[in-house]
């Protein structure tokens, strides 16, 4: 009774002893003809846990940055460069089931799609163009259900309703200094501050006049 007891203990030892030291994180680097891979691996010398893994494929070098289970890539960031100066990163939530939670896509010309998804849908798009005849412009594209909503900073947005004052004109202060006169005017900003801008007029004004229309 004694003697099963002890050799049911020292198995028990052993095993802890075995998990305790290859849960933990071994780092290494290992190299492959078409590149290289460096973090964490299991006791079979497989990737598995944190690690970045960089491959020089046929059209295109790939970086996956994240974590490793049983040498698959299982979540983290996918970094695409294309031979042909565009680039591709992607945030996968899942990479085994294709579930992404960020992507954007730059070409080589500039333009930039950024595509954030919630639960694997496609909930927003957002573009923007570099140099060219659209530089500068930006479209969001909202996804509801069936329904698509386009917003360009290009489109006029005032909406009559927001103007505060009389209807037939507002007075307001302006700002004096060395004889010189300034309206202060707050434009929005993407992070939801607003930006105050001294406007100035002509070094004679004492007053200035914006109808409703």
């Amino acid at each position: 009774m004694y003697k099963t007891t002890t050799n049911i203990s020292v198995l028990i030892l052993l095993s802890f002893f075995f998990n305790q030291t290859y849960s933990q994180c071994n780092i290494e680097t290992i190299t492959y003809d078409n590149g290289s891979y460096n973090g964490c691996v299991n006791y079979e010398g497989e990737k598995h846990g944190e690690g970045t893994l960089s491959l020089n494929l046929e059209t295109q070098s790939q970086i996956q940055k994240g974590t490793f289970k049983n040498d698959n890539f299982l979540k983290g960031i996918l970094i695409v460069d294309f031979y042909s100066g565009d680039k591709k990163t992607v945030t996968y939530e899942d990479y085994q089931s294709d579930l992404i939670k960020n992507e954007l896509y730059e070409w080589e010309n500039g333009d930039k799609v950024q595509t954030i998804y919630e639960s694997g849908l496609k909930v927003k798009e957002i573009s923007t163009y570099g140099p060219g005849e659209s530089q500068g412009l930006i479209i969001e594209k909202y996804f509801e259900g069936n329904e698509t909503y386009t917003i360009r900073n290009t489109d006029n947005n005032r909406y009559p309703e927001d103007i505060v004052g009389n209807n037939e004109y507002s007075d307001v202060r302006l700002i004096e200094r060395n004889n010189q006169y300034r309206i202060n005017i707050g434009f929005p900003t993407n992070d939801g501050d607003v930006m105050n801008v001294p406007i100035q007029f002509d070094s004679g004004a004492t007053s200035f006049f914006i109808g409703n229309r």
